[in-house]
């Protein structure tokens, strides 16, 4: 849950205490399910980092941020209404090739996210990791590799929420969609 603050772009939004609490409590989710990531790493995006920290230290894991994680890119986008915001994603999931919300169309911005994460795993050398990004992209990532549409899983995906994903094969172990 980020800090919502009109005259700051998007990409620099920490955030508020609640989604502070919320990384504490995503990390213990992590936890009961089972899951044993050897690494914690994140988008350079304030609130990603914020919350990929906390998860790495109450998991008491390594951290690091990584280029190329960050949210599609509407930096040069003002703050819009939810209705606004929504029916504009609906266009960039529509129209993936096309730039029509931000600079960045979604299939350049899946190439880019999708290329740092391939690079993300292969460093693993088959470790798990979990990676702290964005709805859009991640919702990006997850359609192309595991075939379901992007545009229902962003639509689902709450401030926190994760997708397991098993590896190599991509399947969907578990949609967590709000935490």
């Amino acid at each position: 849950m980020p800090q919502v603050d009109v005259e700051t772009p998007a990409h620099q939004w920490h955030l508020r205490p609640e989604g502070v609490a919320g990384a504490g409590v995503l990390a213990e989710r992590l936890v009961r399910a089972g899951y044993r990531p050897s690494k914690i790493i994140a988008s350079l995006e304030p609130k990603a980092t914020q919350t990929g920290s906390i998860i790495a230290e109450r998991l008491r894991l390594p951290f690091a941020t990584v280029e190329g994680l960050h949210e599609h890119d509407r930096r040069a986008v003002g703050f819009l209404g939810s209705d606004q915001f929504a029916a504009r994603m609906r266009d960039v999931f529509a129209h993936p090739d096309a730039i029509v919300f931000g600079s960045e169309s979604a299939s350049t911005a899946l190439a880019r996210f999708g290329k740092a994460i391939d690079q993300v795993v292969d460093e693993q050398h088959g470790g798990d990791v979990v990676v702290v990004s964005h709805g859009t992209v991640i919702s990006l990532f997850v359609a192309s590799r595991a075939r379901v549409d992007a545009s229902e899983l962003w639509s689902t995906l709450g401030l926190p929420s994760y997708v397991t994903l098993e590896l190599p094969s991509h399947r969907i172990i578990e949609i967590v969609a709000a935490i």
